[in-house]
């Protein structure tokens, strides 16, 4: 658990009085010492910067639920941070994705079989009614529009440390089901419901086509948003609201206000059950639906839970509220991470029915950590997700890990990873899909955080590279391997290899120095490789940059008796006579193969029918990058860790063979005994024993069964 901000700075005043009173210099010099190793463990202070963003909105909006309409008026001001003038303007209309069956969006999501053709009356989109450039004539005539993109022409380009106001006109149609925003009889969340700017950089605008899967990437900006809606609408979102009486008590005006942030979304029911709390001065306002009331305490402990995780992990939140929204289900609402305002999800079933698949819990931990990574750094989801998700996941899984929260799908009892033995079961046979979710429960007991998000990892049918444009991944899953479920690995990694106090350390300074600034990966690469070790920077290259995957195996054994014989002055062997008192020698074998493309140091085990296991480590990254590689003679047989030991390598680094000269049988070969890399594709191939572990083989049945019993309970459940 992260150390919270009071703690740390009184800490600090106690180590700076014991400075002050202290007489003796030696004493000083350690004290200093001991406040500088103190220094990468206390949280940072997060905090908005001071002054103004590049851009800021003002909207005066209605909101008509009979006609799903949101009509406004938006004045949009637009600086100029670059080196580079712009000619143009480009802003992105989000809900034209949902204007027919044949946009970008719906194209892409119908050939990915993620949703359906859309019916009839359940379109949507936003209509640019005029447009104004710094005052000026209407030129809605002369901008064009395509889908999602709208282009403004302007008379003269803005120079480097110019700006321009727009004025604009707008109507927005909500759809009936859509991605992030959607209705459900008088419940409606609105995101990308406004014109917004690109992001202009290099001297060209980053204003992509909305894409099912890709998210986005905005400037930061200020926001003040006045949406007035029928009097029984109760709304909610981003940023700080006030609420006054319209038209004698039939309407109401709510005013949200928020700095620096990267986007304003918003939602409205009469229905929802307001909770309100305070948690480390930040105001919590939770939106609920009537009919999950039971999960209200699920919402808050998990909230809370997160904030001071996080807080002492990456540094406080530093908005002065957020807002947690319980979503209509089916509404393709939930979880979601907009400034200051998060949407989870949850169900009966889920807190009252099995009580502990973690459904608000997991949701809303990691839309929480959104508010770091998506909100405060505010990289660019469409080009680099893993920026945002990848972080995230992991600050989630952390943070799960931390609190005990478990997934108790399964029974904590039976580790199947931890030793698989399984030799007598010809895994080839098992169909990859199933051996791909077993594999999934091998980090961890029962049903930890990682476990599910492995499932994606293991089982997707290809993956590309992490730091990858997400428009073009190969499908969704792939697309959810990369972004999530593959970097949550490489973290777990990074923090297995070099110890988690050192990564958290430097997942904090990657705050601290990237907060509102934009990272891409190559500057999170640098950050985190300049607190963890220069070396860890070639691990995250090979890891992000490429489609290859990590998977180190055990490929053969084999251990048998020779002749007793013994070893002469030089060295080479020597056949005896057979006595009673030679102890009978085994010469034995062990294959370790590289079964992937990425070449990272692995731990080896060895273990024998007696005495203790031989371990040592396999750097095939050198031999990969052309270092001479080892290759033994027959005769050169050398006492390694306390055997008598030989070793032959691949000139590639894509094998290593262990031979042994020693008194007991070889039983059992490991690679990555701690299961430290845990961006190993296929677990299961990590040992190789000559004979089964019938005690496992016993568990691993028991768990087959057990597993088939709990489903069948659920399908009871839910029949």
């Amino acid at each position: 658990m992260g150390i919270n901000i009071e703690l740390c700075q009184l800490i600090i005043a106690v180590v700076i009085i014991i400075y002050v009173c202290a007489s003796n210099m030696k004493l000083k010099q350690i004290i200093i010492a001991l406040a500088i190793l103190w220094i990468p463990f206390c949280p940072v202070k997060a905090s908005v910067p001071e002054g103004r963003p590049g851009v800021e909105y003002n909207i005066d909006a209605g909101f008509v639920p009979g006609e799903n309409l949101v009509r406004g008026v938006e004045r949009a001001v637009w600086r100029n941070g670059t080196d580079y003038p712009a000619a143009e303007i480009k802003m992105h209309l989000y809900m034209n994705a949902y204007r027919s069956n044949y946009t970008v969006f719906s194209r892409q999501a119908r050939f990915e079989e993620m949703i359906g053709e859309r019916a009839s009356g359940s379109f949507g989109g936003t209509d640019i009614l005029s447009l104004r450039v710094n005052g000026g004539a209407d030129i809605t005539k002369k901008i064009s529009i395509y889908e999602t993109v709208m282009t403004v022409p302007l008379a003269k380009p803005v120079k480097p440390g110019g700006a321009v106001t727009l004025m604009i006109e707008f109507e927005t149609r909500i759809p009936s089901d859509a991605f992030r925003s959607g209705r459900a009889g008088d419940y409606y969340v609105f995101q990308g419901w406004y014109p917004k700017f690109g992001v202009f950089e290099g001297g060209a605008w980053n204003c992509r086509q909305f894409h099912p899967y890709t998210e986005f990437y905005a400037d930061f900006a200020d926001y003040d948003v006045r949406l007035k809606a029928p009097a029984h609408y109760i709304l909610g979102g981003t940023g700080v609201k006030e609420r006054s009486s319209l038209d004698g008590g039939a309407s109401a005006e709510w005013r949200f206000r928020a700095q620096w942030v990267t986007d304003f979304a918003w939602t409205a029911s009469p229905d929802f059950i307001v909770v309100k709390d305070r948690y480390k001065g930040v105001e919590i306002e939770l939106l609920l639906q009537p009919f999950h009331r039971g999960a209200k305490e699920k919402y808050l402990k998990a909230l809370k839970a997160a904030m001071e995780s996080l807080g002492g992990m990456l540094g406080d939140y530093p908005y002065p509220k957020i807002t947690l929204l319980d979503p209509y289900p089916g509404t393709g609402t939930d979880s979601m991470e907009y400034p200051m305002f998060i949407t989870g999800g949850t169900s009966f079933f889920d807190y009252a029915v099995m009580g502990g698949t973690l459904s608000p819990e997991g949701v809303t931990a990691h839309e929480f950590a959104h508010q770091y990574f998506y909100g405060m750094l505010a990289s660019d989801e469409t080009a680099e997700a893993w920026l945002d998700e990848g972080f995230t996941t992991y600050a989630e899984t952390m943070l799960m890990d931390e609190q005990g929260l478990r997934y108790r799908f399964d029974s904590p009892r039976f580790n199947l990873g931890r030793s698989l033995d399984l030799y007598a079961f010809t895994p080839s046979v098992i169909s990859d899909n199933f051996l791909g979710f077993l594999d999934a429960f091998a980090v961890g007991g029962s049903f930890p955080a990682v476990s599910w998000r492995r499932i994606s990892y293991v089982m997707a049918e290809r993956r590309d590279p992490v730091a990858n444009d997400g428009t073009r991944t190969y499908d969704y899953a792939a697309y959810g391997a990369n972004s999530y479920s593959y970097p949550l690995l490489i973290f777990r990694t990074l923090g297995n290899v070099y110890g988690q106090n050192r990564l958290h350390a430097a997942l904090r300074e990657y705050v601290r120095e990237w907060s509102f600034r934009h990272p891409k990966t190559g500057d999170a690469i640098r950050s985190i490789s300049k607190s963890i070790g220069s070396d860890s920077e070639r691990f995250l290259r090979q890891l992000l940059f490429t489609a290859g995957d990590v998977d180190y195996a055990v490929t053969d054994i084999r251990s048998a008796a020779e002749t007793p014989a013994s070893l002469n002055e030089k060295g080479k062997t020597e056949a005896k006579k057979t006595s009673a008192s030679v102890k009978p020698l085994f010469r034995s074998v062990v294959t370790i193969e590289r079964m992937g493309e990425v070449v990272l140091p692995v731990e080896i085990e060895v273990c024998f029918e007696r005495g203790k296991p031989w371990r040592s480590k396999w750097d095939a990254m050198n031999r990969a990058a052309g270092t001479t590689a080892t290759f033994g003679e027959w005769d050169d047989f050398k006492d390694m860790n306390g055997r008598q030991v030989m070793l032959r390598e691949g000139v590639d680094g894509k094998w290593l063979k262990i031979y042994f000269l020693d008194s007991a049988k070889v039983v059992k070969g490991q690679v990555d005994p701690g299961y430290k890399l845990e961006v190993d594709r296929n677990l299961i191939n990590n040992s190789y024993a000559l004979s089964p572990d019938r005690k496992l083989q016993r568990g691993f049945v028991a768990r087959c069964f057990n597993l088939l019993y709990k489903s069948f309970l659920t399908l009871s459940l839910l029949n």
